[in-house]
């Protein structure tokens, strides 16, 4: 391959731009020096396309501009902002036998210096014009500076090259004599890399990553809570690819808490965590990027061909995730030329245990694509709190983040942290396709974003998506359907088993058991009426209502999951409110039994305690009976009882048992008199 590349290095310089020419561009043939070589960027949409115009070239090139070209190659253009420079040789002595001694020469950086001054960058359809009338007759090297190029149509950035860099030698001649003014035309494609993500291959039904489905649909699964989502994505960077940034960007979505690791291997090449690549991790994704060294590196393996990328991570779904709301991990790959500058990281202090971000777009930014996740991280360095943001997330919504921490949106990307300490924290951003700066004052922190307009446009490949469902249920009187309070659940699996809430957090975990054990004090002391009304006693429908918000907050924030027990006694109990209602969120499709422990005050279990029901698409929604009363949206699954004062355990066996028993009673009534009067007739 490097042979070849040579020897059209050399077709390039000697045949392609200094051939015969025409008036119009009139490449002289006077003098004995080449005053000017002025480069011109062809690049082409394909390798195809590429041989294709190297191939027209070589046939009909005349010394017009790329004009010419452009009537043959439709997809030909002369691009600007690539920087070029002109390099000698640090041993002139190998001129004559650079060839044989040094087959390599063009690629060999040990075996070059730059020359002062000799640099200039292309402008569209004009070129880059570099003085070469002060150098001395010799061997030169061109080269593409693609750390300074900035490049881009928007959606890609040169990649491999065929003829960059090149070795010429001055004055450069054709037939016709030293060309005093000439044009080169080195060429690249486009090849930008390829991506796609999905989940891991084996999970539901996909098959893993595939660069064919980029943007096609991707497959959606069911989880319950505390159950683990393993993604695959898949990248693949072109043969010869040169870049100055490559960064990988994951943002997830509050029902998602990230896993601890992110693997990554190539096909080509071992590259080094820490090394060629960092990692920075929180609970709602990462981001990994390409350092200095592993850029080179790869630059280097590249040379030998296209290398493959293979990530593979994963995530939990936590208590945030909303039930029918698809949870999705969307991930972008920012590559380039231009190493732009890393995201801002600033210090800022709590006051009353606030912190406040406020968000401002610079002009040409494009918010209604953006995800965003704002990252607090303490005086050690580690991730506490981290929330996700997109511009369907509107104001007044409450995020509950762990450890007691929360995040309130009082506008579009704003909003502010609640439940700090008082320590300094860090405050940093994770957005693809934007640079930010963040200013802190007190104890608010604006960040702004800027478009990276100097390089491609992220690609951002299609996501699956991960959901729950949920039920509601209504318990009631069997004849009146007054609703009751007081009636005790616990839901059981298809596979047998029953389902205990759990967490990670034990302060959390205790904080959520506290609160749901007053809840459920408070519901204990609700009583109904003969007449259907409600007595509370010593608590009140405002103190229900309160301490249920209480308990549904701790359940986020302790980011309960679901774990299978044996017994009904190890399962977590669900408890009807004044209203009659509990429900059960979280869980993946397929079929449940509500199992009934303990019935309403008054009220006797039924015979068959154990109630089955549906969770999938829509069961959240559809029911009976309204799950609030008044609504009219028949959205839960009505549980009757019956009052004790009614059998309710048995058929036509328990009847008789019932009549038998009293005439036993009736009988030994009977005999008891009699023997009484007996036992005067003998006293």
């Amino acid at each position: 391959m490097k042979k070849i590349n040579k020897i059209f290095a050399v077709l390039a310089v000697l045949i392609l731009t200094l051939a015969s020419v025409i008036p119009a561009t009139k490449v002289l043939a006077a003098g004995n020096k080449t005053n000017t070589i002025t480069v011109h960027k062809i690049v082409a949409g394909s390798e195809t396309d590429l041989k294709t115009i190297s191939e027209e070239l070589n046939k009909t090139y005349d010394g017009n501009k790329i004009e010419e070209l452009q009537s043959k190659i439709g997809t030909a253009k002369d691009v600007g902002g690539i920087v070029f420079k002109l390099q000698k040789l640090i041993n002139p002595t190998l001129a004559a036998t650079l060839e044989t001694v040094h087959p390599d020469a063009v690629s060999d950086d040990s075996l070059w210096e730059d020359i002062t001054d000799k640099k200039a960058t292309t402008v569209e359809n004009q070129g880059a014009e570099i003085n070469t009338s002060d150098l001395e007759p010799g061997k030169y090297r061109l080269v593409e500076v693609y750390e300074e190029s900035t490049y881009t149509d928007g959606k890609n950035t040169v990649t491999s090259s065929l003829a960059v860099p090149t070795i010429i030698s001055l004055p450069i001649e054709n037939k016709d004599g030293v060309v005093e003014n000439a044009h080169l035309y080195p060429k690249n494609n486009q090849d930008k890399p390829q991506i796609d993500k999905n989940f891991a291959n084996g999970t539901g039904n996909s098959q893993g990553a595939d660069y064919a489905k980029y943007q096609a649909e991707k497959g959606r699964i069911s989880k319950t809570i505390g159950q683990t989502v393993p993604y695959e994505v898949k990248t693949q960077v072109p043969k010869d690819a040169k870049y100055a940034k490559l960064v990988w960007t994951d943002t997830m979505m509050n029902g998602l808490t990230m896993g601890d690791t992110v693997e990554l291997v190539a096909t080509r090449g071992t590259f080094v965590k820490g090394t060629d690549y960092t990692v920075d991790r929180d609970d709602r994704g990462f981001t990994l990027k390409f350092t200095k060294e592993g850029l080179a590196k790869l630059q280097a393996v590249a040379k030998e061909g296209a290398i493959d990328f293979t990530l593979t991570y994963s995530a939990t779904v936590n208590g945030s995730a909303v039930v029918d709301q698809p949870q999705k991990n969307d991930i972008r790959l920012d590559y380039g030329n231009n190493p732009g500058k890393d995201n801002e990281e600033k210090p800022v202090t709590p006051e009353n245990g606030e912190i406040n971000v406020n968000k401002t777009w610079a002009a040409g930014s494009d918010s209604s694509k953006a995800k965003v996740v704002y990252t607090l991280k303490n005086s050690s360095g580690e991730a506490v709190a981290s929330v996700y943001l997109d511009n369907t997330i509107t104001s007044g919504t409450t995020f509950d983040l762990g450890n007691g921490i929360s995040f309130v949106v009082t506008d579009l990307f704003s909003g502010k942290f609640t439940g700090l300490s008082t320590e300094q924290y860090k405050i940093s951003e994770r957005v693809s396709g934007y640079s930010n700066g963040i200013d802190v004052a007190g104890n608010t922190a604006t960040i702004t974003n800027t478009p990276d307009t100097d390089n491609p446009t992220p690609l951002d490949p299609t996501e699956p998506e991960v959901v729950t469902y949920g039920k509601k249920f209504v318990k009631a009187d069997a004849t009146s359907n007054v609703r009751l309070a007081g009636a005790e659940f616990v839901f059981k699996t298809s596979s047998g088993k029953y389902l205990k809430l759990n967490s990670d957090n034990q302060d959390a975990k205790t904080k959520f058991e506290a609160a749901d054990k007053a809840y459920k004090d408070a519901v204990a002391l609700v009583k109904v009426n003969s007449d259907g009304t409600i007595d509370y006693g010593t608590t009140s429908k405002e103190k229900i209502e309160d301490l249920k918000v209480t308990r549904d907050a701790a359940y986020k924030a302790s980011q309960m999951k679901y774990t299978e027990v044996n017994t009904p006694e190890e399962a977590t109990v669900f408890t009807s409110d004044d209203q009659g209602r509990f429900e059960i969120t979280g869980l993946s499709e397929g079929e449940y039994q509500a199992v009934e422990r303990k019935a309403p005050d008054g009220y006797a279990l039924p015979s068959n305690p154990e109630f089955v029901f549906t969770v999938g698409k829509g069961t959240y929604q559809s029911g009976e009976m309204d799950y609030t009363p008044g609504t009219s949206q028949d959205d839960a699954q009505l549980i009757k009882n019956q009052k004790t004062t009614i059998p309710q355990t048995g058929g036509i066996g328990t009847i008789i048992f019932a009549v038998t028993g009293a005439s036993l009673m009736a009988i030994a009534l009977i005999a008891y008199m009699k023997n009484k009067n007996e036992d005067e007739e003998v006293a």
